[in-house]
């Protein structure tokens, strides 16, 4: 067994680790310098939850001999963090779309995610769909994942998805009260728009309930 010194940029910093020469990125970053965010699944390249970016472009960490990131730079989902603790923007926006369920393959989602943005900062379906197809995830939905994509990351609203269910429960109660079948019929709209330009994914499932309970209260007397 040969011992191998592995130099490259890390998140930005320059390290210098020496390791057996059989050992893959993913275990190096892992094991030896405790960046867990980045995941063990398949170890065959065919999951995506050990995404990382090298050189700006999406790897399989799990396929990966250490010793070929020498002189590279490779980033993680831990280097997406700013220096004070805030979340890159990108990871604000699958928080704010519902992007992420148990969290496993995030990372990977994520940091395939920026490697298309960096390229491509409005990119169409198709592209988006490319882009995500090499991590696999059986809990996110694909329009939550686009509503990320597509929305405008420059000025996303964290707390958009709040600010809409809101703005449906009052639909609720003055639609229903009131009997405005006008207010109803404006909340089923707002609805749709949210649903078809894919903007507020996360907040569309959930909004349209207080649509359609908004709709059908305003078209049934209701006495309290």
């Amino acid at each position: 067994m040969s011992i191998m010194k592995v130099s490259f940029t890390l998140n930005g910093k320059k390290v210098s680790v020496s390791v057996p020469s059989e050992t893959l990125l993913v275990d190096l970053l892992r094991d030896e310098l405790g960046l867990t965010g980045t995941k063990v699944g398949c170890r065959e390249g065919e999951c995506g939850a050990c995404t990382v970016l090298i050189d700006g472009d999406p790897f399989n960490s799990c396929l990966m001999p250490a010793f070929k990131v020498s002189g590279r730079e490779v980033t993680t989902i831990e280097g997406l963090e700013k220096e004070d603790g805030t979340l890159d923007i990108l990871q604000q926006a699958f928080m704010a779309e519902g992007a992420a369920q148990c969290g496993f393959c995030t990372p990977g989602m994520i940091l395939n995610a920026k490697a298309l943005l960096d390229k491509n900062p409005d990119p169409d379906e198709g592209e988006i769909r490319q882009a995500l197809s090499g991590v696999l995830c059986l809990g996110s939905s694909l329009a939550a994942l686009g509503g990320v994509l597509y929305a405008p990351l420059s000025t996303l609203d964290p707390y958009m998805g709040f600010h809409i269910l809101i703005l449906c429960f009052a639909v609720v109660i003055v639609g229903g009260m009131g009997n405005f079948k006008g207010t109803a019929l404006a909340a089923y709209v707002l609805g749709m728009v949210m649903a078809i330009t894919g903007r507020y994914w996360g907040a569309a499932s959930d909004a349209m309930v207080y649509v359609v309970m908004a709709f059908v209260l305003a078209f049934r007397p209701i006495k309290l």
